[in-house]
Order: C-alpha cells, then structure tokens, then sequence
C-alpha cells in the first residue's frame, strides 16, 4: 500500500514574493497600501516629475535603504520590496510611497534624522552650491546633512563652499 499524504496546497510563490504587490488604485492608477500608525492608507505609485522631486540628504554617501514589506509572505518571511543607494549622499524619491519611506528610514530609531532638516539644498548661495568635506571631500548641498557628516564620531573635518 502506498502512502500518501494529504497536506493543505500553498500557492506556489518564490521566498522573495511580495506578500501585499502595488494594486490599482480607485482611479486606475498603481498604488500600495501601507500601514501608518496602524491603519493602511493608500500610496500613489504615479511618478512625480523631476522637476518637483524633493531631495533628501543622509550624512554617509553609498548608504543603502531596504524596504521591507510589512506581511510575511507564506514563507514567513518579510521579503525586501525595494532597494535603493544614497549616490552622493542624496536621494529624490520618485513617487508618493518612497516618499513616505525615506522619511520613514531617516525617522528610524538608530539614525534618528528630521527629515525635514535634511530635505533639500540650504547653501547660503543656493541650489548648485555645496559644502566639501576636508576629509573625504563629499559635496553636500544641505547644512544639517553636512553638520551630521562632520560629527566628531566620523573624524571628518574641514569645509570648503563651492
């Protein structure tokens, strides 16, 4: 007699799986839903121009931001939804929901940054001026961003405005 086993099917789906994918929005458009304190509010996915894209600064360039999803999926794993890389220590999300995350990132306990602070270019001679790092020469257009690079932990010193 042969045994056989009679075990509920899962839905074949790779460890990695999103759990909750981007889904159409009301108005046709991708969104995804995301809980924020706890109830899901509705992210647009629609790109923002360019040209109107905030720019937020983090104090150590080449740092990486992992998304992870807030379900498990059947795995039981919280599967990494999207990746980006602090190029030059700036970053300028693209649409609604990354938005929402890079303050969320900055906002975490261990960094602890007001990403209100960090948010766009503050050189006193404006936008396309920076501040350069003495040390590891990193150009950075927002004071605050700046004055994180250069706390005494970092050992990094020097300035000059270009």
């Amino acid at each position: 007699m042969v045994a056989t086993l009679d075990a509920p099917t899962r839905e074949l789906t790779t460890a990695t799986a999103d759990p909750a994918p981007p889904r159409k929005g009301k108005d046709g458009t991708l969104v995804r839903v995301w809980k924020v304190d706890g109830e899901p509010v509705e992210f647009s996915l629609a790109e923002i121009p360019a040209a109107e894209r905030n720019v937020y600064w983090y104090p150590k360039p080449g740092a990486l931001m992992w998304w992870r999803a807030q379900e498990k999926n059947a795995h039981g794993i919280q599967p990494i939804v999207q990746k980006e890389v602090w190029l030059d220590g700036k970053f300028a999300p693209r649409n609604a929901w990354e938005e929402h995350m890079t303050r969320a990132w900055l906002r975490h306990p261990s960094r602890n940054i007001d990403p209100d602070k960090v948010r766009g270019d503050t050189h006193p001679e404006g936008p396309g001026h920076v501040f350069r790092c003495g040390t590891c020469n990193w150009p950075c257009g927002n004071w605050h961003a700046f004055k994180l690079h250069q706390m005494p932990s970092t050992g990094h010193t020097g300035m000059r405005t270009e």
